[in-house]
């Protein structure tokens, strides 16, 4: 986990892709993408629903660790309006909800399920809509941007890279001083290859969130991936 300071306050920026701000006891994703797998199948392509399970057991343990009383989704909680029933019930039985209101920002995958969406009893908001001294918005860029805004839909990803290898990693980003991107939640997605040179990039590396100060990632090896082991 690694302290950002924006819009006047202090988040906490979570390896599970989440952004946690304490004093208001609020956690903020973006970009779930809920059905997206049905999406696939539809299409021909046998992917299973094993990650979004994945994606909603890490939102249950964020929300349980942190306690939050408050949930906020930054738009696209849906991939796909088909076959988003069972996959609204999940969402909705499997996470630790009975204390934490959720809101959701209606992203471009979500305006065709809006109506479906509020009959399932979760709150809609229009993109942006302001929240404390900041606006919450799907989008980080449109006209009328006059408060700091916490956005997802770009999918931030960073790449390190060496004469030999290439590894890449999502990541919270700071597009402007006024804009703080958050990684896709869910680990079922592409993304937005950013420079580093021009974007102030916190990387998500295993279990950590790196600071955008050059700092190595830790990563412990298992014995049998060591280079070393017989």
């Amino acid at each position: 986990m690694t302290t950002l300071e924006f819009g006047g306050m202090t988040w906490i920026a979570r390896a599970d892709r989440s952004l946690w701000q304490p004093e208001r006891r609020t956690l903020v994703i973006a970009d779930l993408h809920l059905a997206k797998s049905h999406a696939f199948r539809c299409a021909g392509i046998p992917i299973s629903d094993a990650i979004e399970r994945d994606d909603l057991s890490r939102l249950n343990q964020a929300i349980t660790d942190t306690r939050a009383s408050t949930l906020w989704i930054l738009g696209d909680l849906l991939h796909s309006p088909a076959g988003l029933g069972p996959h609204i019930a999940r969402f909705l039985q499997e996470l630790s909800l009975p204390t934490t209101a959720v809101h959701v920002i209606l992203g471009n995958h979500d305006q065709a399920a809006a109506k479906a969406l509020a009959n399932a009893g979760l709150q809609t908001y229009p993109d942006p809509t302001p929240w404390e001294s900041i606006e919450f918005a799907h989008f980080p860029e449109s006209t009328g941007h006059h408060r700091p805004r916490i956005a997802g839909h770009m999918h931030p990803m960073v790449t390190y890279r060496s004469r030999r290898d290439r590894l890449r990693f999502p990541c919270f980003a700071y597009i402007d001083e006024d804009t703080l991107v958050l990684p896709a939640f869910t680990r079922f997605s592409g993304g937005s290859d950013l420079n580093p040179r021009q974007v102030t990039c916190y990387p998500i590396v295993a279990d950590q969130v790196l600071s955008p100060d050059g700092t190595p990632p830790k990563i412990e090896l298992d014995a049998e991936d060591s280079p070393c082991a017989d």
